[in-house]
């Protein structure tokens, strides 16, 4: 730097600072020093400050800097900007052969030796791949699992929170409307609230009927689509608040499509079909 570069004279000059540019440069200096002291700690009074024989040994063949590191990642950045459509693997096995000098090492041996070593990293090479391919088949079958399970809680609250209205338009039995059901659903659809009407007015009126529902398979983690029919309706009755309460249970039958052999049995209440009835659920065929 010349010695009439303005920057260095203004650097040099013994004019004084005013104070808020000072208060500025007291603020980053402490931020400065706080951080350096946090980052040296462990060298300045840890445990690195007086290292025992046994860490120096270990530690005699570490790199005093991180050349290596960036000479690395500038033949990385290099062969990106020069391939940008390769796999990184590829890069990645062009970098470490240019590092450990693996062209210059097979060169050295004869050509019978180089194809036994050719052969035996093809070998290898496929054994890898496929193992890399069976770990991600099992990490993205987990990434799926935790979302559907994300997913199957917001619908496992909605469906309570739907629930606990239902069961108050349940309650009111043949003096239910589809007034009232409109009142809490105004954008239902009319066929829908005049089902649930019907359904909560005479329980009975179902049985025999044919169903499709969608219910979520935690083992597969997705969601399918079951045929169902309603075989059986049994009402028992409980004291609440002493009043007499009818709860109406259904037996119902379902198999997933084309498999009716392998079908199975599931009891649903009342309340429970019209919530899936009212969510888009359960639709009767």
């Amino acid at each position: 730097m010349p010695p009439d570069d303005p920057t260095l004279i203004a650097l040099q000059d013994d004019g004084q600072i005013d104070d808020a540019l000072s208060n500025e440069i007291k603020l980053f200096s402490d931020g400065i020093l706080d951080t350096l002291k946090r980052q040296l700690e462990k060298y300045l009074t840890g445990a690195l400050s007086v290292p025992t024989p046994a860490l120096l040994k270990a530690t005699e063949n570490a790199p005093l800097n991180n050349i290596p590191s960036e000479r690395t990642l500038g033949m990385v950045d290099a062969h990106l900007k020069r391939a940008p459509n390769a796999q990184i693997d590829l890069i990645s096995a062009k970098v470490k052969c240019a590092k450990n000098r693996t062209m210059q090492w097979l060169g050295s041996h004869t050509t019978e030796m180089q194809r036994k070593i050719i052969r035996s990293a093809v070998r290898q090479r496929r054994g890898v791949m496929l193992e890399r391919n069976r770990r991600k088949v099992q990490i993205m079958h987990t990434l799926n699992q935790r979302l559907y399970e994300v997913v199957q809680k917001q619908e496992t609250k909605k469906t309570k929170d739907t629930e606990k209205v239902v069961s108050t338009l349940v309650a009111k039995g043949e003096n239910l409307s589809t007034d009232d059901i409109e009142q809490e659903y105004p954008s239902i659809d009319s066929e829908i609230a005049d089902r649930v009407m019907e359904i909560c007015r005479q329980p009975d009126s179902i049985k025999g009927h044919d169903l499709s529902h969608l219910w979520f398979d935690k083992d597969k983690c997705q969601w399918d689509l079951y045929c169902g029919s309603i075989c059986d309706l049994k009402k028992t009755t409980k004291k609440k608040q002493k009043q007499t309460i009818t709860i109406c249970t259904y037996t119902i039958e379902y198999w997933l499509p084309g498999c009716p052999e392998d079908s199975h049995k599931s009891l649903l209440t009342l309340t429970q079909l019209a919530t899936d009835l009212i969510l888009g659920d359960l639709v009767f065929t």
